[in-house]
């Protein structure tokens, strides 16, 4: 019912979307930049570090909208993440504590007509319908519920706001006439994420209304935030943030993906550990793992795309201690994603990720080359493929460790090769159809 639920005394700051961005783009053609603001000010309330949006697409959406918003939101969120962020620079949002985002898939009522001048309460009864049913998860602290109107829809106060029923219980309405809706969506979100508790605490103040800039992204515009650091609103939608000195050099292979990508470069440990939880409670998981020593210190590059699988990982572990986690994790279906051996005062440790699965695999560890080679060559007549590849060095000396799975495509491998005679068989082979599948500097 929704006498249980208790209103704000403040309702949501007016906001008239439609003509307030129309007037702006006006204003900005004939007069150049806008005039400087104040800086945006804390008062004390929640920030949504980490945050899941949960889109409720209600009323007769045309599918292919839906396909079309959902996929902005998650590339909104990726966004929010961090992803593809230029060299040396963060989202705008991380100056207020914004951290990082998540999309949830998709939560329909399409067999109803399209609401018409709706008020707040009615609106936050077809959420609480929803969630009633169980086809909308609850509120929480680190959740934003997005009631997404259709075409012909209309709200009576505004075509787009956000709000709150209480601290921990967040919301957002728009309605699709109220254009350009993609940017208006963001417009919500980026101010849901720094003001949530509107009404009961505030926090920052609102951060998109001072501006009307917006810039394009790889997955469409997003509007402009106040950027405290340069007085002014941002065009660009990052920041600068000090470069780092990053022990190590570095080794890298690029092939051709409109993926999102979150990258970390020589983190340490607990450092990584915090971003990896922060991203796995928005949909992130590890593409690539390296962890490397430099003057006996162990750093952490890593990259993560959007992803759901479970995941199992052990950092720096002895031999035996990896090997019998291992084996208690083959029996339940998990298999090697990511395998990597270092030495650490002449010990070797293994940093190991899992994945599902029920592949077969053979592996070997910290074999000489002969050894490995023989036993590649016995591997490749019954129908194995390297999977994982990774050399290391011990005393001077260069050892294996090799993991293959069943496959029958073609291979060819070089190694200990040096720089130009492997870039040489590189630039040979690629006019060819070769790309690369592992490469391991040492």
């Amino acid at each position: 019912m929704l006498s249980i639920f208790t209103r704000p005394t403040t309702r949501p700051r007016p906001k008239a979307r439609a003509p307030w961005i129309a007037v702006l783009a006006i204003v900005s053609l004939a007069l150049g930049a806008l005039p400087a603001q104040a800086d945006l000010a804390n008062s004390g309330g929640p920030v949504l570090k980490s945050f899941e949006i949960v889109p409720y697409y209600y009323g007769p959406w045309k599918s292919s909208d839906i396909a079309s918003h959902q996929s902005y939101l998650v590339g909104l969120a990726a966004y929010i993440s961090g992803a593809n962020a230029p060299a040396n620079s963060q989202t705008m949002l991380v100056q207020y504590g914004v951290t990082s985002a998540g999309a949830a898939n998709p939560v329909t009522k399409t067999s109803v007509s399209a609401p018409s001048n709706w008020t707040t309460d009615q609106a936050l009864t077809a959420i609480h319908d929803a969630q009633k049913a169980g086809t909308l998860p609850q509120y929480s602290t680190n959740r934003v519920i997005l009631l997404l109107l259709p075409t012909g829809a209309t709200l009576k106060e505004h075509c787009a706001y956000h709000g709150a029923e209480a601290v921990g219980k967040y919301y957002a309405f728009v309605t699709q006439d109220c254009g350009p809706w993609l940017q208006v969506t963001a417009h919500e979100i980026l101010e849901a994420a720094t003001d949530p508790a509107i009404g009961f605490q505030n926090a920052w103040d609102e951060a998109v209304d001072p501006c009307g800039t917006s810039f394009p992204l790889w997955f469409g515009p997003v509007p402009g935030v106040f950027d405290n650091s340069k007085h002014a609103c941002s065009t660009t939608g990052y920041d600068s943030k000090a470069p780092v000195s990053i022990p190590g050099s570095f080794t890298a292979v690029w092939q051709p993906s409109t993926q999102p990508e979150i990258q970390v470069n020589g983190w340490t440990y607990d450092a990584y550990r915090q971003k990896y939880d922060e991203l796995w409670g928005v949909g992130w998981r590890l593409h690539l793992l390296q962890p490397y020593v430099v003057n006996g210190q162990v750093l952490y590059n890593a990259v993560w795309r959007p992803g759901t699988e479970s995941e199992v990982q052990v950092y720096g572990w002895k031999y035996q201690d990896y090997r019998n986690k291992y084996d208690q994790l083959w029996g339940q279906g998990w298999r090697l994603k990511i395998l990597q051996p270092y030495v650490v005062n002449g010990q070797v440790l293994y940093t190991a990720v899992w994945r599902p699965s029920t592949e077969g695999e053979t592996q070997v560890y910290g074999w000489k080359y002969q050894d490995y080679r023989n036993k590649y060559d016995q591997l490749w007549a019954q129908g194995w493929r390297l999977k994982l590849l990774q050399p290391f060095v011990v005393n001077g000396q260069v050892l294996y460790t090799a993991v293959w799975r069943p496959a029958v495509k073609g291979e060819i491998q070089v190694y200990g090769w040096s720089n130009p005679d492997y870039l040489k068989k590189y630039d040979a082979l690629s006019p060819t159809g070769w790309r690369l599948q592992l490469l391991q500097a040492y």
